[in-house]
C-alpha cells in the first residue's frame, strides 16, 4: 500500500513558471528514495494566497477524514 502526499499552495507548488513544469510536486517525487511508493497529489493553485491554501487544505482535510469514517 502506498500513502498519498497532499500538496497545498500557490503557483510554486503548482509548478506554474517553472521551467521544467515540476512545481514542488514534481521535486519531492524526483528527490525521493528509490523504493519509496507513494502518490502525490498536487492542490496547488496559481495565484493562491495564505488564506486560500489554508482554507483548501482545511476543507481537503475534512472530506477525507469523514470519506474514512465513512469506509470504517
Amino acid at each position: 500500500m502506498s500513502a498519498a502526499v497532499y500538496f497545498f499552495g500557490d503557483s510554486f507548488v503548482a509548478g506554474f513558471g517553472d521551467p521544467t513544469a515540476q512545481g514542488w510536486v514534481g521535486r519531492v517525487q524526483s528527490a525521493a528514495p528509490a523504493g519509496l511508493e507513494f502518490v502525490a497529489v498536487n492542490r496547488g493553485v496559481p495565484g493562491a494566497t495564505s488564506v486560500e491554501a489554508v482554507r483548501d487544505w482545511q476543507d481537503a482535510a475534512e472530506r477525507l477524514m469523514m470519506e474514512d469514517v465513512e469506509r470504517s
